[in-house]
């Protein structure tokens, strides 16, 4: 018997979808955390970090994968939230989220890349009842942009808690990240 927990019922479902295709942990953590990417992003984002900590049960080893939030590799300081240089637009960070997913997914996964997004494509495209926690974050930034509107906006008013969230232009670039690898988003 499997049992995973995660901060919403779509992840959840999720990492139980990818241990029902013979996935193991780890590919359940991250397609959990692929599918959060859609529904809970300020809790999980493409624009962030990763790490996962793995016990593999069967050689007893734990290991840990980390995807940084931090410098372009051309750049020659050290990442620093209390540094000057980072209050600046010279420090922009890089997000590591994808990178950490694919080189976890290459250490421990056992489903193909492209199984690992196909909640997450599912959720974005069909929609999901976006729940009160995303609503909030967003009601307070996606009004003031265009884009924001058109994705937040229904009849006139913003989304409320329960109403279905769809975003088939985040669904087309996890698509493409599922079919050319982490190489597209970077």
């Amino acid at each position: 018997n499997n049992a995973v927990a995660s901060t919403s019922k779509e992840a959840s479902e999720s990492a139980m979808w990818a241990l029902s295709q013979g996935g193991n942990a780890a590919d359940a953590y991250l397609t959990a955390a692929l599918t959060q990417t859609v529904v809970e992003h300020g809790l999980t984002s493409l624009g962030g970090g990763f790490s996962i900590t793995y016990f593999d049960a069967a050689t007893g080893e734990i290991n840990s994968v980390v995807g940084p939030l931090g410098p372009a590799a051309a750049e020659p300081y050290d990442f620093d939230r209390k540094s000057p240089l980072t209050q600046t637009g010279r420090a922009m960070p890089v997000p590591g989220f994808l990178s950490g997913v694919h080189a976890a997914h290459k250490q421990f996964g056992k489903l193909k890349w492209d199984q690992l997004f196909g909640p997450a494509i599912q959720y974005a495209n069909e929609g999901f009842a976006a729940g009160p926690l995303l609503v909030s974050a967003a009601s307070s930034k996606a009004a003031r942009f265009e884009d924001g509107k058109a994705l937040w906006m229904k009849d006139g008013r913003f989304l409320r808690p329960g109403e279905t969230l769809v975003q088939q232009e985040l669904g087309r670039t996890l698509q493409r990240m599922s079919a050319e690898g982490p190489e597209y988003f970077y």
